[in-house]
């Protein structure tokens, strides 16, 4: 007696969902048995691989390989047999796939397997051929970029090294003229002259020297400044003491030339000014970042100091003009700090353009 199948809706309608979706599916989907025929292909398995429907049923899925990876594939499909799960295909390989005329197009694989259905195996596939371009077009662009980069860092590190060379010789020949020249106001303004560009070299030393182009470790920068202005012409080391208390803090060059210049000024005043008469005294140097987030440059002398009645934001001297310009600059406050003896003068300001 023949058995009864009992009819049932909702099978019949998942089904009918299930075969929709087969059908229509965005991606190559193909139905493989134990032996690796392909029982089933979709549509769009059939325009990926440029074959009928009718030329891939029954046949070996090897078909759809490279020729050279088919005899591997077939040891790989074994053990997908012995222990089937729910994975991608080929973790950590460029998976290709081989058309009917012998093109052959990368590929991301999924496999499912349903031991109920004797065995058979699910195969999702999808072409990505656009991504893989993307990808080495992309590469191909981060390696133009790291080219460029590469030589716009030699290029610059060229510049920073031919302006230090350029301002070394400025250097050079405003001390050769301060040689000849016998007014001594004249030659003491060479000397000044000479190490505002010291001052600047500097700058652009730091830069070829450090793998950041960009910035300058404002500290170190501090420390090398004092020590070469101590050995200046305008300077008798062996009557003023120098102290220097400076933060390792990078700045960038629209901030340390124009922070350099003012150090140099306010240092050069302070040995010039501050001790009158052979007197001997102290110089201190600070470069900190306040409570604020802002930075504080100050030089601070124990000297004569300067009188109540100088008006020092008009002054008629250079040297206080170039840094109230400079303070200015780089968005800074300048100020006369009172202190017991002597002079201290700080310019508080931001790290960065605001």
């Amino acid at each position: 007696m023949a058995a009864v199948v009992k009819y049932d809706p909702a099978l019949q309608a998942s089904e009918a969902r299930a075969r929709l979706l087969f059908e229509n599916g965005a991606q190559g989907i193909t139905i493989t048995d134990r032996d690796g025929r392909i029982v089933e292909a979709n549509p769009m398995t059939c325009r990926l691989f440029g074959y009928s429907s009718a030329e891939l049923i029954g046949e070996s899925i090897e078909m759809l390989l490279p020729e050279n990876f088919r005899g591997r594939h077939a040891g790989l499909r074994a053990d997908y047999d012995r222990r089937p799960h729910a994975r991608p295909m080929g973790i950590g390989m460029d998976l290709v796939a081989r058309r009917k005329d012998g093109s052959e197009f990368p590929v991301e694989i999924s496999l499912s397997h349903a031991a109920e259905d004797g065995g058979l195996t699910m195969a999702f596939i999808s072409d990505i051929t656009a991504r893989h371009n993307a990808a080495q077009e992309r590469e191909g662009l981060t390696a133009r970029l790291e080219g460029a980069l590469e030589e716009k860092t030699v290029l610059l590190k060229e510049i920073n090294h031919r302006v230090k060379n350029n301002l070394a010789v400025i250097g050079a020949l405003l001390g050769m003229q301060a040689d000849e020249i016998d007014d001594e106001r004249a030659r003491v303004a060479f000397c000044e002259s000479r190490q505002r560009v010291a001052s600047m070299a500097l700058i652009h030393e730091f830069l070829y020297a450090d793998e950041h182009l960009d910035r300058v470790n404002f500290g170190k920068y501090v420390r090398q400044l004092v020590g070469h202005i101590g050995e200046s012409c305008v300077i008798v080391p062996d009557r003023v003491h120098l102290s220097i208390h400076a933060a390792e803090i990078d700045l960038p060059v629209d901030r340390a030339i124009p922070c350099g210049l003012i150090l140099n000024e306010l240092l050069s005043n302070a040995f010039k000014h501050a001790f009158p008469g052979g007197r001997a005294g102290n110089i201190g140097v600070r470069f900190t970042r306040l409570d604020s987030g802002r930075l504080s440059l100050s030089c601070e002398d124990d000297g004569a100091g300067i009188p109540e009645s100088f008006d020092w934001r008009n002054a008629k001297s250079l040297g206080l003009r170039i840094v109230q310009i400079l303070s200015k600059q780089i968005d800074g406050a300048l100020t006369l700090q009172p202190v017991e003896k002597g002079t201290r003068f700080e310019v508080v300001f931001p790290s960065h353009n605001s």
